[in-house]
C-alpha cells in the first residue's frame, strides 16, 4: 500500500506515531486529506503499539455528531480504493476493522453523539479516540460538545506506548471549543490547553484548483462557509436563519474602542440566568453606540454587577457615580421574580445596590422586541459596535449568526422566538435588544427615586461618609 500524504497532514501523522503531545488536532479545508491521514495514523500507531510489546487490535473510538454522518462520510473515506481493502465494516457500520497481513490491527467504534444518552458511548475503555468534525457544519448539526471530548480522554485506558486523543476537522467559528482548546482566545485571555498541539493545511494543498473553484461557486452568498471551508480561517456557523437578519459588520462595526463621553447617561442592558450578559451603550448624536458587552460564564448577576460591570465603569466612565441619573438599566423581566434570585438576593436589587441608577424592565413580547432590533439596525447612522470594545467580540458572532431562529431537518423554520437553550449567543441577543428599550426616545423617570444607603466614590469603592451622591433607584414610567 503506497499513501502520499501532503506535508502537513504528514507532520500530523508522525506526531500520532511518535506520541508527540497528550491532544492533537488537525485543522484544514475541503478535500486536503485530513480523514486519510487520521486514519492512517491509527494503523501506523498499530503498528508501534504493536512492535513495543502491546497485543493487538488496538481499540479506538470513532467519534462525530451523528452516525449518519460516519456512514455519509467517514466510511466512503474507508472504502476508497485507495486503502487496498484494508478497512471494511461490520455490525451495520458501527465497528470499523483495519486488517493488515491477516491481522486485525485496528477495531474502530463508530458512533455519534446524537443525545444525552449517546454520552454514555465515550466512557467506553479505550486505546485512543478520534473526532472527526466536532465543530458544527451548519443548520442541521450541533456538533459534539467539550464534555464528551474530556470525558473520552478520561476513558484512554487500555495500556499502550501512546494514548492518542486526535481530531480532524474544518476550521470552527473562533468561539468553538475546538479552536479555543488549541489556540486559546485572546479577547479572554485565554491560554491553549496545555500540551496540545495544532496543525493547519495550508489552505488547497491536496485539492485540485478545479474543485476549489467549484466550491467557491457553490458556496457563493455563504461567506461563512467560504472562509471555514475554503479559505482556511475560523468564522461563525451559521445554525439557523439569523435573527439579526440585516446586520452589517461593514456598517454596524467600527475598528478599535470608542470612549464613553463624559456626563451623558450610559444605557445597561441585562439579561440573566446562567449566562448573566450586560450591554454598555451610549447615544451620541443620534447613534446607539455598543461600547462593552460583559458576561459571566457559569455565574451571577451577582458576580458580573460586582466584578466586571462595575470595574468597566470604573476604568472607562466613573464620572457615573456622581450621578445615579448617568446610569439607565433595562432589564429582563425574569430577572425581578422569586425564580430567578440569585445568590443573596433579587438580581434587579442586586444591580440596583451595586451599581445605582434609574431602573426600568424591558418589553415581553417577542414581535416587538424583534421589530426594535431590526428597526434599529435598518436605521441610518444607528447601531455602532466598537469592534475592540470588551465582549464585542461575542455580541458581533451572535449578530453575525450565531443567535438565530431553530430549524429542523426538514427546513422548516419558526420564527415564533429564536433557538433556545442557545447559550451564550441568546443572552447577547437579548441584552442587546434591553439596551435599545432603554434608549428609546421620551421614557419618563419617575420623580420620586428610591434611595439606598450607600454610595461609591469616582473609583468605585463603596464609602461610608461619600461627598457624592447616594445611589438611587428609580423606576421609568
Amino acid at each position: 500500500m503506497e499513501i502520499e500524504l501532503q506535508p502537513m497532514v504528514s507532520r500530523f501523522v508522525k506526531a500520532v506515531i511518535n506520541g508527540t503531545a497528550p491532544e492533537m488536532a488537525c485543522f484544514g479545508t475541503r478535500g486536503d486529506g485530513k480523514t486519510i491521514g487520521a486514519l492512517l495514523a491509527t494503523i501506523c500507531h498499530a503498528k508501534q503499539h504493536q512492535e513495543k510489546g502491546y497485543p493487538l487490535p488496538v481499540q479506538w473510538m470513532g467519534v462525530t455528531d451523528t452516525h449518519q454522518s460516519h456512514k455519509e462520510k467517514t466510511v466512503p473515506s474507508m472504502n476508497n480504493p485507495l486503502w487496498q481493502g484494508i478497512w471494511t465494516q461490520r455490525e451495520q457500520d458501527h465497528l470499523a476493522v483495519a486488517t493488515i497481513g491477516g491481522v486485525e490491527a485496528v477495531h474502530m467504534s463508530l458512533f455519534g453523539i446524537e443525545d444525552q444518552s449517546a454520552m454514555n458511548r465515550v466512557r467506553r475503555e479505550s486505546c485512543g479516540v478520534w473526532f472527526e468534525e466536532p465543530a458544527p457544519a451548519g443548520y442541521a448539526s450541533s456538533g459534539v460538545n467539550e464534555v464528551s471530548w474530556l470525558t473520552a480522554i478520561t476513558s484512554l485506558r487500555i495500556p499502550s506506548y501512546y494514548n492518542p486523543a486526535i481530531m480532524t476537522l474544518n476550521y470552527p467559528a473562533a468561539s468553538h471549543w475546538t479552536w479555543k482548546r488549541f489556540f486559546g482566545d485572546r479577547r479572554q485571555d485565554l491560554d491553549p490547553v496545555a500540551g496540545s498541539m495544532a496543525f493547519r493545511v495550508p489552505p488547497g494543498e491536496l485539492a485540485s484548483e478545479e474543485d476549489r473553484q467549484r466550491w467557491i461557486d457553490a458556496t457563493a452568498g455563504r461567506p461563512d462557509l467560504q472562509q471555514r471551508l475554503l479559505t482556511g480561517e475560523p468564522a461563525s456557523v451559521y445554525m439557523g436563519p439569523p435573527v439579526a437578519h440585516n446586520f452589517r459588520p461593514d456598517i454596524h462595526v467600527e475598528p478599535g474602542e470608542m470612549a464613553a463621553h463624559p456626563h451623558e447617561p450610559l444605557h445597561l442592558g441585562w439579561d440573566g440566568g446562567h449566562t448573566p450578559v450586560c450591554i454598555i451603550g451610549q447615544e451620541w448624536r443620534g447613534r446607539m453606540q455598543v461600547l462593552a458587552a460583559l458576561s459571566e460564564q457559569r455565574a451571577g448577576t451577582k458576580q458580573l454587577a460586582e466584578g466586571k460591570v462595575r470595574q468597566w465603569l470604573v476604568n472607562h466612565a466613573k464620572w457615573v457615580f456622581n450621578d445615579w441619573q448617568m446610569l439607565r438599566h433595562c432589564y429582563d423581566p425574569a430577572l425581578n421574580t422569586a425564580e430567578q434570585a440569585d445568590i443573596d438576593t433579587n438580581p434587579v436589587e442586586i444591580i440596583y445596590q451595586t451599581l445605582g441608577g434609574a431602573m426600568e424592565p424591558g418589553p415581553v413580547p417577542w414581535v416587538g422586541r424583534e421589530e426594535l432590533l431590526i428597526s434599529n439596525l435598518g436605521r441610518i447612522n444607528g447601531i455602532v459596535i466598537a469592534a475592540d470594545g470588551e465582549g464585542n467580540a461575542d455580541l458581533i458572532e451572535a449578530l453575525k449568526g450565531q443567535w438565530h431562529y431553530p430549524e429542523d431537518r426538514l427546513g422548516n423554520v419558526s420564527k415564533d422566538k429564536p433557538k433556545k437553550p442557545n447559550h451564550p449567543w441568546e443572552d447577547f441577543g437579548d441584552a442587546l435588544i434591553y439596551m435599545l428599550a432603554g434608549m428609546r426616545p421620551g421614557a419618563a423617570k419617575s420623580t420620586a427615586p428610591l434611595k439606598v444607603e450607600m454610595a461609591f466614590d469616582p473609583m468605585g469603592d463603596m464609602i461610608e461618609d461619600s461627598p457624592y451622591k447616594p445611589a438611587e433607584y428609580t423606576i421609568w414610567e
